[in-house]
């Protein structure tokens, strides 16, 4: 039996780091943290597009 997910809600908190932190660390650390969940996505399409590819 498939189960088809219409909504999917994820709720989270973000916590400020210390303000002791400079801004240029902080933009740093996020333009890193982008372009890894950038390429983990691009991963997963890629894999996908395989599979359905192989099908």
């Amino acid at each position: 039996m498939a189960i088809e997910i219409k909504q999917l809600l994820i709720k989270s908190n973000v916590v400020d780091e210390e303000e002791s932190a400079p801004v240029a660390e902080r933009e740093i650390a996020s333009a890193s943290i982008k372009q890894e969940v950038m390429s983990e996505c691009r991963r997963l399409i890629l894999e996908m597009l395989q599979d359905k590819g192989q099908r």
